[in-house]
């Protein structure tokens, strides 16, 4: 039974923001990555994929799982209370200050 490899090498960091130049070996071929670190708060932009990573030894690490976000339409920013009271708040007649 063959394993499938699937590492990422890391390189220098090229930015004050976390990024990183790496090389990622994944079922025989050799990509170059650029490599951000997830922040609170800031949007995923751009292309990619989300890496987990599990330190293996030096500056390898073992790719645990990824996830492609979809990109299907635009993020849903709408909360539920702000869809359960858009009416009350927008829209409808005033109760209040009609003659």
């Amino acid at each position: 039974m063959s394993e499938k490899t699937d590492i990422v090498t890391m390189g220098p960091q090229i930015a004050a923001d976390g990024t990183r130049i790496c090389l990622r070996q994944r079922e025989g071929s050799l990509e170059e990555l650029h490599v951000l670190p997830l922040v609170a708060g800031r949007p995923l932009t751009g292309e990619g994929e989300i890496l987990s990573l599990s330190h293996r030894q030096g500056s390898v690490y073992d790719v645990i799982d990824s996830y492609e976000p979809a990109r299907s339409g635009p993020a849903q920013v709408a909360t539920k209370a702000y869809r359960t009271n858009y009416d009350r708040i927008f829209g409808g007649s005033a109760a209040v200050g009609q003659a």
